[in-house]
């Protein structure tokens, strides 16, 4: 499975890091053309609706009778190279954020972001150690080896 990709799109050339590459970093470079579907009668492909397609490289991604125009390169390219595998890559690393608000005055609206956020704490899965950044208007934190987790 992928774990990251960069498409040059002045060159038209693909970077690609996979789990299962040769090399060492796990490295592929590949040449691309984006592309989009249209209505053709004889069409090879089929839309959702049953419409006959042919796939097209030169394409306005504005216009709306056109399929697909609007999918970002690189969600193109993935889609392309590992279909159906929904096989995370091996090596990830998980992070986790959670970020408090203060509750004066009543509970926040998510929706509106109403309420001063007050702490941001990370956990790094890989080193096991989190980080924590804590709002201190009022300077009452003095000593920061009392803050244990």
């Amino acid at each position: 499975m992928y774990k990251n990709i960069f498409v040059d799109k002045k060159e038209n050339v693909v970077h690609l890091w996979d789990d299962e590459s040769t090399g060492n970093p796990p490295y592929v470079k590949f040449p691309f053309r984006n592309y989009a579907y249209r209505k053709s009668p004889n069409g090879t492909h089929r839309s959702i609706y049953g419409d006959k397609l042919e796939k097209i490289h030169n394409f306005n991604p504005r216009d709306p009778s056109l399929f697909e125009s609007d999918v970002p390169i690189e969600t193109r390219i993935l889609i392309d190279g590992y279909e159906d595998s929904d096989e995370p890559s091996k090596g990830h690393r998980v992070v986790t954020i959670d970020i408090e608000v203060s509750t004066e005055g009543g509970f926040p609206v998510i929706e509106e972001g109403d309420k001063e956020i007050t702490a941001i704490a990370i956990y790094d899965d890989l080193t096991q150690k989190y980080t924590v950044f804590i709002l201190d208007l009022e300077r009452k934190i003095q000593d920061l080896s009392l803050i244990h987790i």
